[in-house]
């Protein structure tokens, strides 16, 4: 059979199942026992990680320094003085055992691949991301200059894990000691959502985090409007993310391009305030105003009426006296 009838052939269906079966594997990828950031955006996914590395390396120069600089290629030491005359084939084998020889560093900030739409995971090696996050958004509040366009929400995660029952309570129970597992009682709230995962949910994830808190203390209590720390978890289909922040609702749930906008709001909301009082004192004042207006008419009338029913009974009494006297 010649080379054009093979490629002519039609292949079996067997082929094509083989083929169906295999999945693609990223090098890459979102995974067990990672801690880092994880970024939404809006269908920009290229420029959003630009825009993290850019304000992610920004505050952490600030706060800890520059990054190390990589360490230097370890070459192969050569046996003989290099010359002229050595072909390209040998520079060649040189450069791929230097390669070979190559330790690679681990970068401060890496990008993930997440397997979900519009989710970005940039991998760190900081001990705590919680702290980098917290003092950007910080920053930005006071500051009030927005340094991102598509980058829109940054949540720190303290620590990744299968997103099964068991998995889940054993991190829980190595992240919370820090912040539960103290004497006062702490007001809590629990953040969760679930991508590309159908198998877990909120009835199940809940109970499981508030058992484990409340194990460490029994004063702690759930708070939605003001807690003190919130406890984050995002499921991106097999990985659980976990962390405990602090200053959650305050910093607008981490948005970047809404905590620009606290002062502005809070100033707007105590004008409203303002007006509002106002307005109550005048609309009281007026009610009151009214009140005694309607007091005043009311008294001057029965005073009327009572001058006239004194002077209707006084010339009554004239008349009969004077009727008398005729008689």
């Amino acid at each position: 059979m010649s080379d054009q009838n093979k490629k002519n052939k039609k292949r079996k269906k067997s082929y094509y199942k083989k083929c169906s079966n295999k999945r693609q594997k990223f090098l890459n990828s979102l995974d067990v026992g990672m801690r880092g950031f994880l970024i939404t955006c809006n269908n920009n996914e290229r420029q959003a990680v630009r825009e993290s590395y850019n304000i992610l390396n920004e505050y952490s120069d600030i706060l800890f320094g520059p990054e190390q600089p990589e360490p230097e290629k370890s070459r192969v030491e050569d046996s003989g003085e290099s010359s002229e005359e050595e072909d390209m084939q040998k520079e060649m084998e040189k450069e791929i055992a230097a390669l070979k020889t190559e330790k690679v560093a681990d970068r401060r900030f890496q990008n993930v691949y997440t397997k979900a739409k519009n989710c970005i995971f940039i991998k760190t090696t900081l001990e705590d991301p919680c702290q980098v996050a917290h003092s950007i958004l910080t920053d930005l509040a006071e500051s009030k200059k927005q340094k991102t366009r598509f980058a829109q929400r940054l949540l720190p995660i303290s620590g990744t894990c299968r997103a099964i029952e068991d998995d889940i309570e054993g991190l829980a129970k190595t992240m919370f000691p820090p912040h539960f597992d103290k004497e006062e009682g702490l007001s809590f709230t629990i953040v969760h959502k679930v991508r590309n995962n159908d198998s877990i949910g909120r009835a199940s994830i809940l109970p499981l985090l508030g058992k484990v808190v409340r194990d460490m203390n029994a004063l702690h209590k759930v708070c939605h409007d003001e807690p003190d720390v919130v406890i984050l978890i995002e499921i991106i289909g097999k990985i659980c993310c976990m962390s405990v922040v602090k200053d959650f609702l305050k910093l607008r749930k981490y948005n970047l391009h809404e905590v620009t906008k606290i002062n502005v709001e809070d100033n707007g909301e105590e004008g409203e305030q303002e007006n509002f009082t106002q307005n109550q004192k005048t609309q009281n004042l007026g009610n009151t105003c009214d009140q005694e207006i309607h007091k005043y008419s009311t008294d001057n009338i029965e005073g009327e009426t009572k001058d006239t029913n004194k002077s209707d009974n006084s010339n009554s009494e004239t008349v009969k006296q004077e009727h008398d006297t005729s008689e």
